[in-house]
């Protein structure tokens, strides 16, 4: 008698490591074989995951046309409320999800035949509402943002850079640089996708019991700049390549 036949959780339990050891040796293959399908699919789960966030932020508007103070983001902010918050909340929450979905509409299009055709037209919108409406909302609302002035500076700051990437984006397409203008395109995307990964995060943090003060400040900042190191990762392995080829 050997024994796994006299202990069967010890076969199992080697089973189910051989089975583990082969599934991660596969997976680390198929990566090194073929790294852009995986992104693919990376891509499109993390999409899904935002559209999802994107469709519960936008569920909770009946929160907001008349305020209900009881409503998790307006719970304290009643006295101050009708001051100037109230202009910019609300500029806020109309205006930057157009300006995602038109940006999103951008990077699906721009490449697409006819629809290319409306790509300069919708470009300029989406940079008129940017600099106009999104940014400077944004710069008041982070004023009075929750967990004090850490937490603010990192919500200003990913606004300045939004204004910084639109501005940029729009001056290399004005001057037929495709390629930078398409890099600081999905720089801008991926700051308008921001706080939707915000809410990921933080929506984490409840269900494991970390949300703290010091959690939400770091994820002011953390929210948008981890994406953009990614992101800037990945483009210095594949975009100088495609640069090289357009």
């Amino acid at each position: 008698m050997n024994k796994y036949s006299a202990n069967p959780a010890l076969f199992i339990g080697s089973y189910l490591r051989k089975l583990i050891t082969e599934y991660v040796i596969h997976v680390k293959t198929s990566l090194q074989a073929n790294p852009q399908k995986w992104l693919r699919i990376l891509s499109i789960a993390t999409c899904l995951l935002l559209a999802k966030v994107f469709v519960t932020i936008l569920i909770e508007y009946s929160n907001y046309f008349p305020p209900n103070f009881a409503a998790a983001f307006l719970v304290g902010r009643h006295d101050y409320f009708w001051d100037y918050y109230w202009l910019a909340f609300y500029i806020h929450i109309v205006a930057s999800p157009v300006v995602l979905i038109i940006c999103t509409w951008q990077l699906w299009s721009a490449r697409r035949g006819q629809r290319a055709k409306l790509h300069p037209v919708t470009g300029i919108l989406q940079a008129v509402l940017t600099v106009v409406l999104v940014v400077p909302s944004g710069i008041v609302l982070s004023y009075w943002a929750r967990a004090g002035i850490l937490a603010s500076a990192g919500f200003s700051c990913q606004s300045i850079v939004l204004l910084a990437a639109t501005i940029t984006s729009v001056w290399n397409a004005a001057h037929g640089n495709s390629v930078r203008h398409r890099y600081w395109a999905i720089v801008t995307w991926i700051l308008l996708c921001s706080p939707l990964l915000f809410r990921v995060a933080t929506g984490v943090a409840i269900v494991i019991g970390g949300e703290t003060v010091l959690f939400f400040q770091l994820n002011a900042w953390l929210s948008w700049i981890i994406p953009l190191l990614l992101f800037q990762h990945y483009w210095a392995r594949v975009g100088d390549f495609r640069s090289r080829m357009a």
